[in-house]
């Protein structure tokens, strides 16, 4: 029987992922009010982000790993693009 039970948490930790949802798109929306603050990244666009945080708030790229740049997202040398 305990066997069973250590096998079932085992299953049931396997299964759920526990990390936060930071990770929901690339952009994350920060809002101030007053001396406090909070985070929503779940934006895939700039300008959804904006939209959603203004006024008073701003947008950065979701810190984590996930969603960074690859080299292929980079500008090349000289090219000026838009953020996302």
């Amino acid at each position: 029987m305990r066997i069973l039970a250590v096998l079932a948490i085992i299953a049931t930790a396997l299964v759920l992922d526990v990390r936060p949802s930071l990770a929901d798109g690339p952009w994350c929306a920060i809002y101030s009010s007053k001396g406090s603050s909070a985070k929503n990244c779940g934006f895939h666009s700039y300008s959804q982000c904006m939209a959603s945080a203004s006024p008073g708030g701003f947008c950065e790229r979701n810190p984590d790993p996930e969603f960074q740049p690859t080299r292929q997202d980079r500008p090349i040398q000289g090219e000026k693009r838009p953020p996302r």
